[in-house]
């Protein structure tokens, strides 16, 4: 590495200080709290550093992401990436890049010295992927020479080649900085400028209306004093023309900002649906969570579209009202406006309390329909054929009944423009006859009640995706609610501790529980009182007893899934509170029952490697391919057309249960805890490959517990 990179980079020592000023100089609110510096050990892996800089992201309320992509994509990367953290190749301490800003020929870089540098983006591409390229180098002279490839198009021949040898080729290193989905819904907005463009669309928008009322102004004027010359007609098209772009800016940040904030809203979304706990999942049943999914999708969509709508519509009345005002209609033609809009506020409420009736029954068809497809067979070997349909006949006729009634006002809501436009009329009639206007005032007054006519209608569609979106909210308000339990601030235990694997080194002593216990929230009578535990590593124990006797309570205790209501419970001697939830299943990592685990729809490796970076690098496959030879899942990848890359799950490569199990034991071997927890993990397995199974989980687990019936 040369000198001048060194001085642009920041030692892996220094990150306790690079990460705030990073965050400080790309306007990230973060905590204000001292960032200790790594522990860093010689020889350190880069799992181990990778996993230093999430947890130190979120100990300050942020999230850092290793991303990567494929060679002919690094440049785009580097252009979008900012604000992030990038690692430069090369031996000994890592040193570190941080990325402030960027473009297609530049970025902009923060020194350790806290001072902006900007450089061509070509010279950081070139030394973050200098290792491939200098492989290539030798082969690529060769052919340039033997091609006699002129010296002016050397470069960009050289630059095709290596893009065309070099594509599957990935290049990793790249650690995004931004704010976690549970964050501050605003923060997020913020970075992402969606309140600039949203400023943008607005002020496009009043442009618009003001070129657009001009042009009628020119043309009404014109026809209404019978001067209608060519210069008022070119200067009518020269606005209409020049209307274009400002209708084209504006629909391209209307779909911006419905993409990214739809993307920001989905993320919460998801983020929170995977911080629900098990009881919140299980008294809904499948059809309720299912209609949850549904509302989820409903508001992405209809809040980001409707909101657009509902705020230009919003400010079309406004300039609509003061265009009035100033027409010939004068304060007649403002008083009409303001009783056309008190009266669709009264169809709309009423809209709006048919619309929640509707829903309600909707979710609720939804979830019945869920239900009996699931217990299909149930209902056919213990239900009487005649009362198959009775509670569906009676669920539809109450459906039908309300979506007659909300029909009717919908089309109320539909006739509103037009009741507008008819009392524009008589309003302009009525000052026509008390008083003769002026061609200028006609015309404005007539402007104006067409651009109240267009709010009218943008509001009818604006109105009906916004109190969908808040009928829809009531069920989705909970994820986005739950997204915040995720902001857990990572404990300073975590950030302290050397940089090593957590499966290599350690004290002895690999989990305690004394007094131990657990109460469910609403029962009268713990599960677990009094528990007393203690596994050192190398130990392997069987837990054994009869069902509901706590086990798999226990389990859930023991790996973080579940917080004790009493005891005290120490993983290496240290508790929740020093290693935070997030250290905490990095050390003990459980395997639960079949049914409560899942396999993702995705590659076979992903499966495997999900609890590890993905995109996962050679070493990553080769060390879960091993251990899938070790558990017996050999036949299995031959089989399999992609081996490990083979799509599996609900729509892919179907694995019987026994496979799962393996596949569910190998995901918790390869994220190299400290103690792995088997919640009845071989009960699908025969007696041959229980015992090959078992004996690979005695050599790789550093401290194993196995749970089963007796």
């Amino acid at each position: 590495m040369s000198d001048s990179w060194e001085a642009l980079s920041w030692p892996g020592r220094s990150l306790g200080q690079a990460i705030p000023a990073l965050a400080q100089a790309c306007g990230l609110t973060y905590r204000n709290a001292p960032l200790p510096s790594p522990v860093a050990q010689a020889g350190a892996p880069a799992s181990a550093w990778s996993t230093w800089l999430e947890d130190a992201a979120s100990w300050l309320g942020l999230e850092l992401e290793l991303v990567g992509t494929f060679y002919p994509e690094v440049e785009q990367m580097l252009a979008g990436a900012a604000p992030a953290l990038i690692q430069l190749p090369g031996e000994g301490e890592p040193r570190f890049i941080l990325l402030v800003g960027g473009t297609r020929r530049k970025v902009e870089l923060l020194t350790p010295e806290l001072r902006r540098v900007h450089l061509p983006l070509q010279r950081l591409h070139e030394v973050l992927c200098q290792d491939l390229e200098r492989a290539r180098e030798p082969v690529l002279q060769r052919m340039l020479s033997a091609t006699q490839v002129p010296e002016g198009r050397r470069a960009r021949v050289r630059a095709a080649l290596l893009r065309n040898q070099l594509r599957s080729r990935w290049v990793g290193g790249c650690w995004l900085l931004r704010y976690p989905p549970g964050a501050s819904f605003w923060n997020q907005v913020k970075q992402r400028k969606l309140h600039l463009k949203l400023l943008t669309l607005v002020a496009a928008q009043a442009f618009s209306y003001g070129g657009w009322l001009l042009a009628w102004w020119l043309l009404g004027r014109g026809a209404l004093s019978g001067r209608l010359d060519p210069g008022v007609i070119l200067g009518w098209a020269a606005l209409l023309v020049a209307l274009v772009p400002l209708r084209m800016l504006m629909a391209w940040m209307a779909g911006r900002m419905s993409v990214e904030g739809g993307g920001l809203l989905k993320q919460r979304l998801l983020a929170g649906a995977l911080w629900l706990e098990p009881e919140e999942i299980r008294s809904e049943g499948v059809g309720r969570t299912f209609s949850r999914v549904l509302e989820a999708e409903a508001v992405e969509s209809l809040t980001m579209g409707g909101g657009v709508q509902a705020v230009l519509a919003l400010l079309e009345l406004v300039f609509a009202g003061a265009i009035l005002a100033v027409g010939a209609g004068g304060g007649v033609h403002l008083a009409l406006l303001l009783v056309a809009l008190a009266a669709g506020a009264l169809v709309g409420w009423r809209y709006a309390r048919l619309r929640a009736q509707w829903t309600g029954l909707r979710l609720l068809l939804t979830h019945e329909l869920s239900e009996r497809m699931l217990g299909y067979r149930t209902r056919l070997m213990h239900e009487t054929l005649e009362q198959w349909h009775h509670d569906e006949d009676q669920a539809l006729s109450q459906y039908l009944s309300v979506s007659r009634r909300m029909d009717g006002v919908q089309v109320l809501l539909g006739t509103l423009p037009r009741v507008w436009m008819v009392l524009g009329l008589l309003g302009l009639l009525h000052t026509l006859v008390s008083a003769p206007a002026s061609p200028e005032g006609l015309a404005v007054g007539i402007g104006g009640m067409l651009l109240a006519r267009q709010a009218l209608v943008r509001a009818n569609l604006g109105l009906s995706r916004l109190i969908d979106a808040v009928l829809a909210w009531d069920k989705v308000g909970p994820l986005y609610r739950a997204a915040a339990r995720g902001q857990e601030e990572c404990a300073p235990g975590a950030l302290v501790a050397p940089l090593t694997d957590s499966a290599e080194k350690g004290p002895e002593k690999v989990v305690e529980a004394r007094g131990l216990g657990f109460q469910y929230p609403g029962r009268t009578r713990p599960v677990l009182q009094g528990a007393e535990l203690s596994l050192m590593r190398g130990e392997r124990t069987l837990l054994e007893g009869p069902s509901g006797s706590g086990k798999s309570t226990l389990a859930a205790l023991l790996s973080g899934v579940r917080i004790p209501t009493e005891g005290l419970l120490l993983s290496q001697g240290l508790d929740h509170a020093t290693l935070g939830l997030r250290g905490w299943r990095r050390r003990i990592v459980l395997v639960p029952q079949f049914h409560e685990n899942h396999v993702l729809t995705g590659a076979f490796a992903f499966n495997l490697l999900m609890g590890r970076s993905w995109p996962a690098n050679a070493q990553d496959l080769r060390e879960a391919e091993s251990l899938c030879q070790e558990l017996g899942l050999g036949d299995l990848l031959q089989r399999m057309p992609g081996g490990l890359q083979q799509v599996v799950g609900e729509t892919g490569w179907r694995l019987s249960h026994g496979e799962r199990s393996r596949l569910f034991i190998a995901r918790a071997l390869l994220q190299r805890p400290s103690m792995v927890i088997l919640d009845e993990s071989f009960a699908a397995l025969d007696p041959i490959t229980l015992k090959r199974c078992m004996e690979c989980v005695v050599r790789r687990a550093p401290a194993l517990m196995v749970i089963a019936h007796p």
